[in-house]
């Protein structure tokens, strides 16, 4: 029965709930604690991690994004993209079909998009289009004086670059009424990226409460959550969706009367950002919601390049047998020559 099922997992969760309480407590033993799940000073192998994960991978059937969902060119939303758009990612790795599989979702992670300059950067970088994420896999970050590569923390990314390693884009567009909501939303959505950057990735924190947060959050039935009982009082580390979340709740895009600050704590999973679990006329503030989600052509689809060296190879053999080759055309070294060339 359903009550059974709500009270069981009050109960656990409360357990859980003391077993951070003792883990706060025990402060002069992190180190030991710290030792049974240690924290990483170096990139996720996501390699290693998804070979071992393959033969599991194997008999998953988690759910896939919707095949109707609208397509919008890479270039077109690069022109329109605006701070503060939700994209959703999935892909087809084993990594990825067990974090859908664990929430019964579509994607796997979820970024915001900043199409600003953050404080102390060059102006140059108020038309770079580049997404805010936690992430613990190793990334070229893209912000103030940083270009290498970091992990295990929250960082900033060229979104074109970091679509290499997904096959499944989706976009939520935040729709504003007005210029001086949308002004307001990017300035909130820029505060927020310039606190958060650099600050730990939840499950390779050094404290083992923190990174027992998202299970915590698992256990809550949905009555606690709405309550806010448990809601976190600090925001010291993320996952990809709890920094979403929160980035989202502090730009005021999500209505803080039902998600306040500190409840991002329970969207502990990319797929309820989507369209079928947050688009409630109350989840969003006035005069902003996220709007409907629709399908970015990833640049880097297979299907794109194939279709394009396809098309280089044939004007090659041109010049070779002596024709004059139209029109101009060169090897695809951008996402937006790779589209403009393909379609």
């Amino acid at each position: 029965m359903a009550w059974q099922t709500d009270l069981w997992r009050t109960v656990v969760a409360l357990l859980l709930k003391l077993v951070f309480i003792c883990a706060e407590l025990l402060g002069a033993m992190r180190d030991a604690l710290g030792s049974l799940w240690p924290a990483s000073e170096s990139a996720f192998d996501a390699a290693a991690t998804e070979e071992l994960l393959a033969p599991l991978a194997r008999r998953l059937s988690p759910p896939e994004p919707r095949g109707d969902l609208p397509l919008l060119a890479y270039d077109d939303y690069a022109a329109q993209a605006q701070t503060g758009d939700l994209l959703l990612f999935c892909a087809g790795t084993p990594l990825s079909k067990l974090v859908r599989a664990l929430e019964n979702g579509t994607y796997q992670h979820t970024a915001i998009v900043v199409k600003a300059a953050l404080p102390g950067e060059d102006e140059a970088y108020a038309e770079k289009l580049r997404v805010l994420m936690a992430t613990c896999t190793a990334q070229v970050v893209d912000f103030r004086d940083h270009h290498g590569v970091e992990s295990n923390e929250v960082m900033l990314v060229d979104l074109a670059r970091f679509l290499r390693n997904e096959e499944t884009v989706v976009v939520r567009r935040v729709v504003c009424d007005d210029a001086r909501k949308r002004a307001d939303v990017t300035r909130k959505v820029v505060a927020v990226a310039a606190d958060t950057l650099g600050r730990p990735y939840n499950l390779t924190s050094h404290r083992l409460k923190e990174r027992l947060e998202v299970v915590e959050s698992l256990a809550l039935p949905g009555f606690v959550k709405h309550r806010h009982w448990f809601d976190r009082k600090t925001y010291d580390t993320y996952v990809c969706s709890t920094l979403a979340a929160h980035t989202l709740i502090a730009a005021d895009v999500l209505n803080s009367d039902k998600h306040p600050l500190g409840s991002d704590y329970y969207f502990s999973f990319p797929s309820l950002l989507d369209e079928e679990h947050l688009s409630a006329a109350d989840d969003f503030a006035a005069g902003v919601a996220l709007g409907p989600e629709v399908r970015l052509e990833n640049p880097w689809d297979p299907r794109i390049l194939s279709r394009a060296r396809r098309r280089w190879a044939a004007l090659r053999a041109t010049f070779r047998a002596g024709r004059p080759a139209s029109p101009a055309w060169a090897p695809p070294t951008s996402p937006s020559s790779v589209i403009e060339t393909a379609t």
